[in-house]
């Protein structure tokens, strides 16, 4: 059963796989917002959070100029997203999603 006068916390949780190296950012979401901003194994990720729904991810990769992106329109909610690239052997992915605490 759910209190119905309970505070609903929030956080955007990502998981990054760059070339077979796993790393998990978890950060508050806060005025229903949040960001997160990574460089793992020479790529880039990005994650964020607009009115407590996921937004968008994105990896970069700088050396090659390429990147990959997956955002959610406006008139859905969506808890997760997620996005990969591969660039001649190297591959990356983000798994991310607004989780309740």
């Amino acid at each position: 059963m759910i209190n119905a006068g309970a505070i609903l916390i929030l956080s955007l949780k990502c998981t990054l796989l760059a070339n077979g190296n796993v790393k998990t950012l978890e950060v508050p979401v806060h005025d229903a917002m949040a960001t997160i901003n990574a460089t793992h194994n020479g790529f880039q990720f990005e994650a964020t959070v607009f009115e407590e729904r996921m937004n968008s991810v994105r990896i970069s990769h700088p050396g090659s100029e390429s990147e990959t992106m997956s955002y959610s329109p406006s008139d859905y909610t969506l808890r997760t997203l997620t996005t990969n690239l591969k660039i001649k052997d190297s591959y990356a992915s983000v798994d991310c999603e607004v989780v309740s605490k």
